[in-house]
């Protein structure tokens, strides 16, 4: 249960930098969420559903690298 508390702070967390940093300033992050950024702007996709598509097949190479522990733990 304190797992995923934390784990709901870490994502309100992120969120709330997204939205009230980053997006409202046009500001790119770097990593998955800047490329996502800078394919949502440049097709005017959603940028929740690129972050989904984008790091998906990461958590997948380190289901395979690291074990089922590692990409979910």
């Amino acid at each position: 249960m304190q797992k995923r508390a934390f784990y709901c702070g870490v994502v309100f967390s992120a969120t709330f930098g997204l939205k009230s940093f980053l997006l409202s300033n046009n500001f790119i992050d770097g990593g998955v969420t800047g490329v996502s950024m800078l394919l949502a702007s440049a097709f005017k996709l959603p940028l929740s559903v690129l972050l989904l598509v984008i790091n998906l097949p990461l958590v997948a190479l380190v289901r395979v690298a690291a074990g089922y522990a590692g990409a979910t733990s």
